[in-house]
């Protein structure tokens, strides 16, 4: 993390700067991600104002408080950024549902192209697709079964669900030619 301190109107003695080093660098604890970190310090008669601005992967936050001491307004200062960054990456981690969440919600994961295997079905015998829902299928894989070719009774639509090598579960839906 690039850390700039300015000081204006003032000077800040080495313990003053240590202290802000340590109080920034702390955030490291909350998000690992961030790229800088600037602290102004303005002092004003009796007054104390510190700002800092924190750059986490374009998204800039940014934070002031005003004190009679200048360590009471940093540490104003760093636990409002607290807060902003735990808001921010408990967004960030809401927003990226993995597919394994999707399947037990009862929702379909959909694959990107260079991820999803062709995939071909072979069966010497004819017989009839057994018709079951969804979270039925998944639990009977889950069970032990390796793959299952079964009609969803929700969309009356053909899926395949299948265990990957890494203990994932995929969801395919089947074309009308028994094709994904």
């Amino acid at each position: 993390m690039k850390l700039t301190i300015t000081a204006r109107h003032c000077d800040l003695s080495a313990e003053e700067k240590t202290f802000i080093e340590e109080r920034v660098n702390g955030l490291l604890r909350f998000y690992s991600r961030i790229i800088e970190a600037h602290v102004t310090v303005v002092e004003e008669k009796h007054r104390h104002r510190a700002e800092i601005k924190v750059n986490i992967n374009n998204n800039v936050f940014f934070s002031e408080a005003e004190s009679p001491n200048l360590r009471q307004s940093v540490e104003q200062v760093i636990q409002r950024l607290q807060r902003q960054i735990k808001r921010h990456k408990d967004r960030f981690r809401r927003r990226t549902v993995n597919k394994e969440e999707l399947v037990s919600m009862g929702r379909e994961a959909s694959l990107p192209a260079e991820e999803a295997e062709e995939m071909s079905l072979e069966s010497d015998t004819r017989g009839t697709i057994e018709e079951m829902t969804l979270s039925e299928a998944v639990r009977r894989v889950q069970a032990g079964t390796a793959s299952i070719l079964f009609k969803d009774l929700s969309s009356g639509r053909t899926k395949v669900v299948q265990r990957q090598g890494n203990g994932r579960i995929d969801v395919k839906e089947m074309g009308p030619e028994g094709r994904e």
